[in-house]
């Protein structure tokens, strides 16, 4: 899978259910995109729906469902997956619907209890952040007032801390209203139209920049090549 959406707007988000559950359900939601319980790995993460979380991780041995809270808060319960649904009660039932595996970076491998342990949460919060403000989740609904992109937006504003090559494209006045992929929206904003930019596609600030940058005047652009890119990094 090569995008990875971060939405509540799913159909199986939306979806409710009688208790217990039939097996008619069952192969709906599976056709809507739940993944089945046969295609899940011992402790990896999973991007889901269930009512107070939206990731969770898979745990074999207990054949359950442990919480990584919303967006990164810890939630220390278990959770069943629809399969294993065997409730009669007319009230309310909590399940995990898991919709898919979350990237590598954020299944360590650790043992299944040791990512509860403080540090370890922490660290998983981290990553997690990172992942929902990375080009994973740009959600670009043409936002025209601002960054479409948490990230880029924070690059922005710290100046490329780990980058100085970008550092010295902005220093030099190489910046995205001088590219000749950039498509103003206003004064302000604009839209990368560069598919060889990491930002491509995003609402960016005409006076960001990127190791892609295409040099040409800050009037009309032509939206071709002009150069080839320098090499991230270097100055």
């Amino acid at each position: 899978m090569n995008t990875y959406p971060f939405t509540d707007d799913h159909p199986l988000n939306n979806f409710s259910v009688a208790h217990p559950i039939s097996k008619a359900v069952l192969a709906k939601l599976h056709r809507l995109g739940m993944m089945k319980k046969s295609q899940l790995k011992d402790g990896y993460f999973y991007y889901g729906f269930c009512h107070n979380a939206r990731i969770a991780m898979w745990l074999a041995n207990e054949n359950t469902f442990h919480y990584l809270g919303f967006k990164g808060g810890v939630f220390e319960e278990r959770i069943k997956h629809p399969e294993d649904d065997d409730c009669n009660s007319s009230l309310p039932v909590d399940l995990f619907k898991p919709l898919y595996e979350l990237p590598p970076q954020l299944n360590p491998n650790l043992p299944v209890d040791d990512w509860m342990k403080p540090d370890k949460k922490e660290g998983l919060k981290l990553l997690l952040n990172d992942w929902v403000h990375s080009g994973y989740s740009n959600q670009n609904q043409i936002v025209t007032g601002g960054f479409s992109s948490q990230n880029s937006q924070k690059l922005y504003k710290t100046r490329w801390p780990q980058e100085p090559g970008v550092a010295g494209l902005y220093d030099r006045g190489s910046q995205c209203g001088g590219c000749s992929f950039y498509a103003p929206f206003d004064a302000d904003y604009g839209l990368c139209c560069f598919s060889k930019s990491r930002h491509h596609l995003e609402t960016v600030f005409e006076h960001f920049t990127c190791e892609a940058f295409q040099k040409e005047s800050w009037g009309a652009h032509s939206f071709q090549e002009t150069s080839p890119p320098p090499k991230r990094g270097k100055k």
